[in-house]
């Protein structure tokens, strides 16, 4: 008989937030079945997930100081791409650091955003 979980539980079993499971489902990764008006999510899902079936194959990291603090740099890359290795295992890493003024944050992330969508293609 197939076991259901609630999207606390996946969230739980993926490390993300319930919220992001519910994306998940409303944009049709997960699969779903309604049991009383509630969503259940089948183990089955879980182990299709889990097998590479919707698996992250790249992830952009991003870091910014500011002018003076050059050497944190590289120790906030190392950081991001440490955590993205205990996390997610073995993917391809985008990344980009930049030594700038804070006001020019947002263009920056857009330009990061834009390269892994265009390397992702």
């Amino acid at each position: 008989m197939e076991r259901y979980l609630t999207p606390s539980e996946v969230a739980e079993i993926f490390g993300m937030s319930r919220s992001g499971v519910i994306k998940w489902i409303r944009e049709g990764k997960i699969k779903v079945v309604e049991v009383n008006g509630r969503w259940r999510i089948p183990y089955s899902e879980i182990e299709r997930l889990l097998s590479g079936g919707g698996r992250v194959k790249q992830v952009a990291i991003y870091a910014r100081v500011s002018p003076t603090q050059k050497d944190d740099l590289e120790r906030q890359l190392d950081a991001l791409r440490e955590w993205v290795r205990k996390t997610l295992g073995e993917v391809g890493v985008i990344e980009k650091g930049y030594r700038f003024r804070i006001e020019r944050g947002q263009r920056r992330f857009k330009e990061v955003n834009r390269i892994s969508q265009e390397e992702a293609n």
